[in-house]
């Protein structure tokens, strides 16, 4: 691995690498940048998707500004005064941690997104980590998270870029989680700064009473439960009810149980009801001339899967699709390490999930394209209709 990076390393100049081990399935990432001369940038990545397959290296060009704009927050904001690190050798990847290290010329140094750092520094880092994941040139891989005081995963799909090199358009489809904590002051915020008119709540009827959503002036508001009540343990059947309560109660005590209930979840979402309602989201996506934004509690199960259908229905690449459904472990738990716990296979999202809901597509309709047409009823049209609205040209 140092190999590979060490022609570009020189004595004075700077380069960022993160690195991560991903998920309990053996997945893991690394990204560093760093500039070969005044006027080129790279970025090297290399990951591995589970314990089964080869790792995958790629290193591209990226515009000199992202790299100037990176070291000018380093040095703006003193992060190389934090933790310096024994020496060791550059691109150390380290299995047990989530760790970021700043290299200038042979000086290391080095720290943990979980130490204990001033929010502004943390802010800073969150800022490169937005600049350093690139796919290539001008391109993103995840979408854009919009700072609102009382959200905390409301975020802007655009500038992805699908496989044709098409970019989706800015202030025009927004992921989050819910709106019953928003400010007045935020809510507003999405209102005239980012034009927001619809809102699309995936949660169940049950969870809309108890935390009802901040809705303000002529914005339309749509209530489009993803999952029907009764996948959510609600019965009017005594037996039927205690034999969920039992096996709810292993989901919520033994890690094994809590990641089949996941999977399970994930296979409602997209069932004839799921199928349906994600039908009626992209309707509402598509009939709306101003900004949608859709969500569930906390914006990464019921939101991950709606908006992977989404993308995919954009032609965006798969690669872009599980970066941005990951995104948001980086946003509630940052630098956190996945442990086989009940907590971490139901407070996190991993790619076996994606997964099953993808697979019970397939089983169900035989492909994609059927979901969409014989489970959603979005039809070719309707399709090519959505491209042309939210891809520019």
């Amino acid at each position: 691995m140092t190999d590979y990076f060490e022609e570009f390393v020189t004595e004075d100049n700077y380069s960022f690498y993160t690195s991560s081990s991903g998920d309990m399935q053996g997945s893991y990432s690394s990204t560093g940048i760093y500039q070969s001369d005044e006027k080129t940038a790279f970025v090297s990545k290399r990951y591995r998707e589970n314990h089964k397959s080869e790792e995958t290296k790629k290193q591209y060009k990226i515009p000199i500004e992202i790299y100037n704009e990176i070291f000018d927050l380093i040095k703006k904001n003193k992060l190389i005064k934090l933790v310096e690190a024994p020496k060791e050798k550059y691109m150390t990847f380290d299995e047990l941690t989530f760790e970021y290290q700043i290299r200038i010329g042979n000086k290391n140094y080095r720290f943990s997104s979980n130490q204990k750092i001033d929010q502004k520094k943390r802010e800073t880092i969150w800022k490169i980590l937005d600049l350093i994941h690139l796919k290539k040139e001008n391109e993103i891989m995840h979408s854009k998270k919009i700072n609102l005081k009382t959200t905390r995963n409301t975020r802007d799909l655009g500038g992805i870029v699908n496989k044709n090199g098409l970019r989706i358009k800015e202030k025009k489809l927004y992921r989050s989680d819910e709106l019953s904590r928003l400010s007045y002051e935020d809510a507003l915020t999405l209102y005239e700064d980012y034009d927001l008119r619809v809102i699309i709540d995936l949660r169940n009827h049950n969870e809309i009473v108890q935390r009802k959503d901040m809705v303000i002036l002529d914005q339309k508001y749509v209530e489009n439960t993803l999952l029907e009540e009764g996948a959510v343990g609600i019965s009017q059947d005594e037996e039927t009810l205690r034999k969920k309560e039992e096996y709810w109660h292993k989901v919520n005590t033994f890690p094994h149980y809590a990641k089949k209930g996941m999977e399970h979840f994930y296979r409602q979402m997209v069932d004839d009801h799921g199928s349906a309602m994600i039908g009626n989201f992209l309707k509402e996506v598509l009939n709306n001339d101003k900004a949608t934004l859709w969500h569930c509690a906390v914006g990464k199960d019921r939101v991950g899967v709606t908006t992977a259908v989404l993308l995919k229905v954009l032609d965006v690449e798969d690669e872009i699709i599980k970066s941005d459904y990951l995104y948001s472990n980086h946003i509630y738990r940052p630098g956190y390490v996945p442990q086989d716990t009940v907590d971490d296979w139901c407070d996190l999202v991993h790619l076996d999930y994606l997964e099953v809901a993808f697979n019970e597509i397939d089983n169900r309709y035989g492909s994609f394209e059927n979901f969409l047409i014989n489970g959603c009823k979005f039809t070719i049209e309707q399709q090519e209709k959505l491209k042309d609205k939210y891809l520019e040209k």
